[in-house]
């Protein structure tokens, strides 16, 4: 939860403080563009994994010859 709440706040400070210059929009919405890109790819991983613990098939994933982390990997991209 700190990961979806503290970070996104301390990077669009942290922009914010390195470019005084700017209006406030430049800097937010780039910032919480990308925030909510990696909120939506948490989210949806996880409803995904949800679905294959669900539906029986994360027990066959976890059966084969492939690690955990290909796994994941595979589910991210």
């Amino acid at each position: 939860m700190a990961l979806i709440l503290i970070v996104p706040l301390v990077v669009m400070t942290l922009i914010g403080l390195s470019f005084p210059e700017s209006s406030v929009l430049d800097y937010i919405a780039p910032a919480l563009l990308a925030t909510l890109a990696l909120f939506f790819s948490f989210l949806l991983t996880g409803i995904s994994f949800l679905r294959e613990r669900s539906q029986g098939t994360m027990e066959r994933l976890m059966a084969s010859p492939v690690s955990r982390l290909d796994i994941v990997v595979g589910y991210l991209f």
